[in-house]
């Protein structure tokens, strides 16, 4: 199925995901290059399992699980560390906000999208007459409230990548980017 998505045409997705995946992958290139200029420098670098767990609430990283004990995932080269750190940004960026802003446009037409559903489920594929779905829709105090928690859901309350409100960057090569 993958091999099938990266070659299907008009994917405007994946084209422009991976644009932006590109350039992050380029950003991230650049600034790790900046303190390891060589592999023998990264020698030490690692992370301890919980600090990257932070990301996942369940605890799983890289494939790996943290039962309370400190579990090390040493770098053991640049293309490891540009992976980890350009998919960190990239699945808190990209990723989110394709999911997350175009929210209200799909859960705006409650029929679309309702967030809850009265009633007893269908137990078989026999169609429902357009009465019996109404009576399912929850009434419009309860369909308004989700709309509202959907619509500041939606919106945007961050700021581009690479604008950042406060400059963390000192390095002089490093602020040219």
């Amino acid at each position: 199925m993958s091999l099938l998505y990266l070659v299907l045409p008009g994917n405007h997705f994946r084209d422009d995901a991976l644009l932006l995946y590109n350039a992050i992958n380029s950003y991230v290139k650049k600034y790790v290059d900046l303190y390891y200029d060589t592999v023998e420098k990264m020698t030490g670098v690692c992370c301890k399992a919980e600090e990257l767990s932070l990301l996942n609430k369940e605890k799983k990283v890289a494939g790996l699980r943290n039962s309370g004990n400190t579990v090390n995932v040493n770098f053991i080269s640049k293309d490891q560390l540009y992976t980890v750190l350009t998919s960190i940004i990239f699945t808190c960026s990209v990723s989110h906000a394709s999911t997350n802003f175009p929210k209200y446009d799909e859960y705006a037409f409650p029929p679309n999208y309702p967030a809850l559903l009265t009633g007893t489920p269908p137990k078989d594929k026999t169609p429902l007459e357009e009465n019996h779905i109404l009576k399912m829709l929850p009434d419009k105090p309860t369909t308004m409230d989700m709309m509202i928690v959907t619509k500041i859901l939606s919106q945007r309350g961050t700021r581009s990548l690479g604008d950042f409100e406060v400059q963390c960057i000192f390095e002089t090569e490093a602020r040219k980017w």
